[in-house]
């Protein structure tokens, strides 16, 4: 029989409880089992959950002390692990977040032990991995319940957000929404909701993540090793896995703000089946483009924007412990300006998108196995449309319409074993992509419309892989892995083997790692800026004869220790990268010029890429206080034979110096104080050598070289207070926040504009070159309501 146990007397609402025997927090449990027993080791197996929602703990910790043996949940919140038969063992079954439970077993069988933790209510914020985790560099796991408690802007949780607070990752600019990690493009990210791909990661200019944190169950984020089951992108994999939905009781939720609102719902199926959770969101930029109506009406930029997305999920209980779940993912944005220009206004209008709809099965494979497989479609469209009218007139005297869109189907079929010292896994999938980056349409006013479709790029990718943990001693671990990876289009045949290897020592709380990771990503990017209106627009290129697959190899080295009453961590970390693609200079990849040309002419390829440097974590607990610094030194470089004469130079999210600064104080019982502070080095950008005038007298700025300049440097402070309360309504428990964005009002530059002022003097009247930055946002308040029931 399987028996479950609760490290504390858990709520009513429907739990089952068997039969054992507790003393305080420790417990001594004799589990029978229906499998057969192995010969010198025993499998211990179940399941890990929430006590109060029953929902699955993935990415927990069980751990035996005397054999130092350990594993990690999975997906499903399942875990098997070997252990001596006939011996008593003491295992720990820890979950970032949640209080920890530690049973005393004495295994004669393989044997079935499910486990519910309960949450550590207002306790202190844990972003460091569990202690009796043996992590790989650069892997971070990050329950929802901890994501929820980690101090980000606006005082709204945020996944994105608070990944950003953490060493080596960094937003690309202020007012976008991408992600760069160790100095990493935004297309070297892979991010997946429920194993479907996430080209977007951020809402709103940035301001708010794509993942609702209502939610998001568990984020598993790897920049150093890899494992053989991820592929097709070079600097990280941020992998979110969505909660299932309360099984115990119907639920609710709401958020009210001056930004975002969104509603969620989740709860039980009929007849306890299995279990559903629907939530959706919309937002608008009216608090933080306000600033921005004053300088319109003094003749510079108007900004607008809005959101809205939409998460549901069903997962069915099946016989032998197998589940089933349908997910699915729905989120658009757009970002608009209007510039008003010598009797003229100049309009331009962005929007993007995604879609992602997924079915997984899994069950267990015996007391030592565990097996998958899942189908998932997701989409990905943007579209930009700019015009030209005449402020008299309001007609229209240019306008441009591009558009691209990748649609993507895929399925996973992935088996794990626990042995005794062993965990393998192996598995393969295959991915159809249809790619067209660009279609644009440019009319002219008494011209016929121009139009130019390069047509979708289609290709096939197929993987197998294969991985195995060995657990040598209760100090060292060695992780050894591969991954042969095969893209397919009609101009292009590129297999690729990519070996992944790891070692992990641990002794006295000091713990080294080294790890090696090869990856291909048969993906680029490219990002066009739209003129006055001073918008980005993001163009995701195939992988082609001409365009071939970027190859990187990343080398990492960790130290991690305790440090009075904390703890402290140092990472040093090497990327070289292959296949580069870089946008030529003066293009636009909208196919204005020539209309038979292809995006193929607007772009160099074949680069060089290198990045690395240094990461430093310091944690500590002082009482009510916690708080964490993050310091990263790195470069980020490229080299093109086209670009500064074949030299290196700094890539285009290159920051020598990143610095975070959280803390948190829990003042009395319902307030919270949280405050971020964050220093960057200033991205590079294009600086003119000279200048020329045309012959309408207009000027025209020569650039001799790429990147040979920076914005000033970045920095801001974050101050959010949250107070937490019950309604007079019994059961519904509630919070507001107050959120202040850029607390000194810093105008941090995004872009700058060139031109030119006249300096007299007794004798003589000179030209200079007049700099002038550009900033989006600098003080924003917030409020927020949240109530659940």
């Amino acid at each position: 029989m399987n028996i479950s146990s609760a490290n504390q007397s858990m709520p009513g609402r429907g739990y089952l409880f068997r039969s054992g025997i507790c003393s305080g927090l420790s417990v001594i449990l004799l589990c029978f089992t229906v499998s057969v027993g192995h010969a010198q080791n025993c499998a211990l197996h179940g399941y890990l959950t929430d006590a109060a929602t029953q929902e699955p703990l993935v990415g927990a910790s069980v751990y035996a002390l005397e054999t130092g043996r350990g594993v990690i949940t999975n997906y499903a919140g399942y875990y098997s692990l070997s252990l001596p038969c006939r011996s008593q063992q003491q295992v720990v079954f820890h979950q970032i977040g949640f209080s920890p439970d530690t049973l005393t077993l004495a295994l004669t069988r393989d044997s079935s032990c499910s486990v519910a933790l309960q949450v550590l209510e207002l306790a202190a914020v844990e972003v460091k991995a569990a202690k009796l985790q043996k992590r790989m560099p650069g892997q971070i796991n990050m329950p929802v319940k901890t994501l929820a408690r980690i101090p980000v802007m606006l005082g709204e949780p945020d996944l994105i957000k608070s990944l950003m607070l953490l060493p080596g990752f960094a937003p690309t600019t202020e007012g976008t929404a991408g992600l760069s990690v160790r100095g990493g493009s935004v297309d070297q990210n892979l991010i997946t909701l429920d194993g479907s791909t996430i080209y977007n990661s951020g809402h709103l200019f940035g301001f708010i993540s794509t993942f609702h944190p209502g939610v998001t169950k568990q984020v598993d984020t790897y920049k150093s090793f890899f494992p053989a089951r991820y592929g097709g992108r070079l600097s990280s994999v941020i992998d979110v896995t969505m909660k299932d939905g309360d099984a115990t009781a119907l639920r609710r939720e709401a958020n009210l703000g001056l930004i975002n609102s969104s509603l969620l719902l989740e709860g039980p199926l009929a007849e306890n089946k299995g279990t559903f959770l629907l939530a959706g969101r919309f937002a608008h930029s009216g608090v933080l483009t306000l600033a921005t109506l004053p300088r319109y009406l003094s003749g510079q930029n108007l900004l607008f924007a809005g959101l809205y997305d939409f998460n549901a999920k069903v997962t069915w209980k099946l016989k032998r412990d197998a589940k089933l779940s349908l997910s699915a993912f729905a989120g658009d944005d757009f970002w608009g300006s209007r510039a008003r220009q010598s009797g003229a206004f100049s309009d331009a209008l962005v929007n993007w998108g995604n879609r992602a709809l997924g079915l997984r099965y899994m069950r267990p494979l015996g007391s030592r196995g565990f097996v998958s497989t899942r189908v998932n479609f997701n989409s990905f469209s943007s579209s930009l449309r700019a015009s030209l009218r005449d402020a008299s007139t309001n007609n229209i005297a240019a306008r441009v319409k591009t558009k691209g869109a990748i649609n993507e189907f895929g399925a996973r079929h992935e088996y794990n074993w626990q042995l005794t010292q062993h965990r393998i896994t192996l598995g393969l999938e295959g991915i159809y992509q249809s790619n067209n980056p660009i279609k644009t349409e440019i009319t002219e006013e008494g011209e016929p419309a121009q139009r130019f479709d390069g047509g979708p790029t289609r290709s096939l990718q197929a993987a197998v892989y294969a991985e195995d943990t060995w657990s040598v001693s209760k100090a060292i671990d060695f992780t050894l892995g591969a991954r042969f990876s095969t893209y397919y289009t009609t101009s292009l045949l590129f297999p690729a083997l990519e070996p992944r290897a790891a070692a992990a020592w641990q002794r006295n709380k000091q713990t080294w790692q080294l790890s090696y990771s090869k990856m291909v990503q048969p993906l680029h990017r490219a990002v066009t800026q739209g003129g006055s209106n001073a918008l980005f627009y993001e163009y995701w290129l195939p992988a082609t004869a001409f365009t071939r697959p970027q190859v990187g190899s990343t080398f990492a080295l960790r130290h991690a220790r305790p440090w009075s009453g904390g703890q402290w961590s140092v990472e040093a970390f090497w990327r070289q990268m292959s296949n580069q693609v870089e946008q030529r200079d003066n293009t636009t990849l909208l196919g204005i010029g020539s209309m038979q040309n292809t995006w193929f002419q607007d772009v160099y390829v074949g680069g060089k890429g290198r990045a690395y440097g240094v990461e430093l974590w310091l944690e500590k607990q002082i009482g009510k206080l916690n708080g964490w610094v993050a310091y990263t030194y790195s470069r980020s470089e490229r080299q093109f034979l086209e670009i500064n004469a074949g030299s290196w130079f700094p890539f285009d999210f290159d920051r020598p110096h990143d610095v975070e600064l959280s803390l948190e104080y829990a003042w009395r019982k319902n307030w919270q104080f949280t405050a971020n502070f964050v220093y960057q080095t200033g991205v590079p950008v294009n600086f003119p050598e000279s200048y020329t005038r045309t012959i309408e007298n207009r000027l025209r700025f020569v650039f001799t070289e790429r990147n040979n300049g920076r914005l000033p440097d970045y920095h801001r402070l974050d101050l959010n207070v949250v107070y937490h309360f019950s309604t007079k309504r019994k059961g519904r428990d509630a919070k507001l926040v107050f959120g202040f964005y850029n607390v000194y009002g810093r105008a941090n530059a995004v872009a700058l504009n060139f031109g030119t002022q006249s300096i007299t003097s007794r004798t003589s009247t000179d030209t200079a070159l007049e700099v002038e930055r550009l900033a989006i946002f600098q003080f924003v308040p917030a409020l927020n309501y949240h109530i659940s029931w």
